[in-house]
């Protein structure tokens, strides 16, 4: 699945994403001309020509569980199409496309089992975890040497849940993978199974636990359980960002930025993370880092047009007059919704009252 085929398509996200946050999934799928739902818009209906995309964490927990053939087979039926959460990422282009090379040999499914010796449904389950990736249903030479590797960790005792979600980091970020280094230390990548406490006894369940505080309006809680997850996956950009919002819902603004720079700098295109750093900023009456972080949610994202407005605001009550118009002028330039087309319209007219300057 590559750029372009989300137009007028549904996308559920299934799991826990690892590489992206709701809210930049969301933005990033309109502008790919798709729609994102939740779940409980397609809970026992039909779901024909949706995209039931498999975050890469929630998809490592499946296979833990065991469940991951028949959660697939329930969206099949529906009429789904389950994709791996790298294959969402190629599709809005924070990925390359993925392209078949004419000159290689293309395995089938049977193939990558078969030379990798480990199961069919082994094969599925890498593929819908990002950690191989067939084009038009067939799988290149570096898809079945990521299968060889996988089956020599499996070998000496590694679960597959552990690797599936360490090998699709690696795609992620293009690193080869080596069998013959021995067994990865998958801390960094948040895969690893943990002792994290005498009732927490993986980072799955940590992270589960964090939702449930979250869901109950428990922000003191949330913050410990995010706090467990983020110090098993150091790296981990999106765990990163969760924890910022709980240390903000808990009253702590000064912890909760310093967790948000760390998960832009973790994942720069994470323009969420900057602009809530700058609200982080705001609260603490630091205007100075908070303009600095809303420049960086603009580089980051510059098609996102919240951070550009609420940088707009700042503008204003500074009358720097100057700015506002070079900020209106990238305003423009995008794609806005009916309130922020009624926000341009209105800080044009307030700039040709200031200024005598007619902005088009």
């Amino acid at each position: 699945m590559n750029a372009g085929t989300l137009a007028a398509r549904a996308v559920i996200l299934v799991g826990r994403p690892q590489f992206l946050t709701r809210e930049r999934a969301r933005r990033l799928v309109e502008r790919a001309g798709g729609r994102l739902v939740s779940l409980r818009d397609f809970g026992g209906r039909d779901a024909g020509g949706a995209l039931a995309v498999f975050g890469t964490r929630g998809t490592a927990a499946l296979i833990r569980d065991g469940t991951l053939a028949q959660t697939l087979q329930r969206y099949r039926a529906s009429g789904a199409e389950p994709v791996s959460e790298i294959a969402l990422l190629r599709a809005v282009g924070v990925m390359e496309p993925l392209r078949a090379d004419a000159q290689a040999r293309a395995f089938s499914s049977d193939d990558v089992a078969r030379s990798a010796r480990i199961a069919e449904q082994d094969v599925e389950s890498l593929t819908i975890a990002g950690a191989i990736e067939p084009v038009d249903g067939r799988f290149t030479f570096a898809d079945l040497r990521a299968a060889r590797t996988v089956a020599s960790w499996l070998a000496d005792g590694v679960p597959l849940h552990e690797l599936a979600g360490h090998v699709a980091t690696a795609r992620r970020t293009g690193t080869v993978l080596d069998a013959g280094a021995g067994v990865p230390d998958l801390d960094p990548s948040g895969q690893a199974s943990l002792d994290l406490a005498a009732d927490a006894p993986n980072l799955h369940d940590a992270i589960a636990r964090a939702e449930e505080a979250d869901a109950h309006d428990l922000p003191r809680e949330s913050v410990r359980w995010w706090q467990i997850a983020a110090t098993a996956a150091p790296r981990d950009a999106t765990l990163r960002f969760n924890l910022g919002c709980a240390l903000l819902q808990a009253g702590s603004p000064r912890e909760a930025e310093l967790q948000f720079e760390r998960a832009a700098h973790l994942d720069p295109g994470m323009a969420d993370a900057w602009f809530n750093a700058a609200h982080a900023a705001r609260v603490q009456a630091r205007a100075d880092r908070a303009l600095l972080h809303l420049d960086r949610a603009i580089d980051a994202d510059p098609r996102w047009a919240e951070p550009l407005i609420q940088r707009m605001r700042t503008a204003v009550d500074a009358e720097a007059w100057e700015v506002l118009a070079q900020l209106l002028t990238r305003l423009e330039t995008l794609t806005l919704n009916d309130a922020e087309a009624t926000f341009a319209k209105q800080t044009r007219q307030l700039l040709h009252l200031v200024t005598g300057r007619s902005e088009s």
